[in-house]
């Protein structure tokens, strides 16, 4: 199995590794602008928020220290996100006074 992997070229994997992580930004986006919308609070936790910020961080710096483009461009764009998201939540907190 190794050895089919090793065959396929690099820049296949780039594609499809920022394809995947896209597609990973784009169901954060959905779920940004739906809490957006959304008119009561939040019922995402700062724990599961804070969480995920903190993985896109990490697979963010691997990605920089491997020179990985699908992996550092695709998580900053995700970490942008989460923490448009965790803003959002922090707004709607505050607004509803919990």
């Amino acid at each position: 199995m190794l050895e089919l992997i090793d065959q396929i070229p690099t820049h296949v994997f780039e594609i499809l590794g920022t394809c995947a992580g896209g597609s990973a930004c784009l169901v954060l986006l959905v779920q940004t602008v739906s809490e957006i919308r959304t008119p009561r609070r939040s019922s995402l936790s700062l724990f599961f928020l804070f969480g995920w910020f903190l993985i896109f961080l990490l697979w963010f710096l691997y990605g920089v220290r491997f020179r990985t483009v699908a992996l550092w461009s695709t998580n900053a764009v995700g970490m942008a996100l989460q923490a448009a998201l965790i803003a959002v939540v922090l707004f709607k907190r505050r607004t509803f006074n919990d």
